[in-house]
């Protein structure tokens, strides 16, 4: 199989690496699907054999979706695989194999939603739209998975730009919604480990996409979300909401050294409103509104 050079020291050779990965992920649940796992017919595997990885664990877990919690399992899916543990082997360098400072010993990649058919990725995103994905059993049995992983292996959390950890989380849509959750416990548990993110389109529920449909004007956009904001101020002013405040402001100070990496595109409606969010922050930011609020 044909390998590819990369230089990891390339923020778009990383980036590529971990949709490829990614794309495995996706790759493998349909060979699961279509009985090739497991076989010389499998396809998953050329998508990180060409970096230099190799798998270590797949992701799987029982779907939990109505059809399958019924006593009687009728039509039930069984189970499916949302992830992927892929191991980075190093290359051999003057007889002896050498990891390159800037890669990975790990990288947890999660697949996003698949056809109609798999049920559990339908429950799953009914579970993220109406803010229950944290109860989900996909995002219950990834942060375990991911902390064992960390347990085995000796970590280290740089804070330099440019340096990474030894383990990355990578994940497209739902996946990345899994990833972010991953990320985000990582940061607010007690051993606060700080593990670099992809997340392409992570999914985010808002009005954008009505406001968009409806063609609302840029300045009545900006209007509503300074409006939205001294709400938000006014209620967090008050005495009964102080203790929840507090409460946002530790977990906000605990979560803001980690910093994933975002990958949204315009004409993806489900990330709308990460694209949203950030245009009217920074036109806060250039006009001074964000003294105000």
């Amino acid at each position: 199989m044909t390998t590819v050079k990369v230089n990891w020291d390339s923020s778009e050779h990383r980036r590529c690496i971990a949709a490829c990965l990614v794309k495995g992920t996706y790759v493998m649940e349909s060979d699961r699907t279509k009985g090739r796992l497991g076989t010389c017919r499998a396809l998953a595997s050329a998508w990180w054999e060409s970096f230099h990885f190799r798998l270590h664990d797949v992701l799987h877990c029982e779907c939990d979706c109505v059809f399958c919690r019924n006593p009687f399992k009728l039509g039930a899916q069984r189970w499916s695989i949302y992830g992927a543990i892929l191991e980075h082997v190093p290359t051999a360098a003057g007889g002896e194999l050498r990891r390159n400072p800037s890669a990975p010993r790990y990288i947890v990649a999660f697949r996003g939603t698949m056809p109609p058919s798999h049920r559990g990725d339908t429950h799953a995103n009914v579970e993220l739209l109406l803010n229950r994905q944290h109860g989900c059993r996909r995002y219950l049995d990834a942060r375990p998975k991911v902390g064992e992983l960390l347990d085995t292996i000796a970590y280290y959390d740089y804070t330099n730009y440019g340096c990474v950890a030894a383990v990355w989380l990578a994940g497209h849509s739902l996946g990345a919604s899994i990833a972010l959750d991953v990320g985000r416990h990582m940061m607010t548990d007690d051993r606060r480990r700080n593990l670099p993110a992809f997340l392409f389109n992570p999914p985010q529920v808002s009005v954008a996409p009505l406001l968009n449909a409806l063609r609302v004007p840029d300045v009545a956009r900006r209007f509503l979300f300074r409006v939205s904001y001294a709400v938000k101020a006014k209620l967090g002013a008050t005495t009964e909401l102080r203790p929840l405040e507090r409460k946002m402001e530790e977990l906000f100070e605990r979560l803001a050294p980690w910093a994933p990496e975002l990958y949204v595109h315009e004409r993806d409606i489900i990330c709308w409103g990460f694209i949203d969010y950030f245009e009217q922050r920074q036109n806060m930011l250039v006009d001074g509104s964000s003294q105000i609020i």
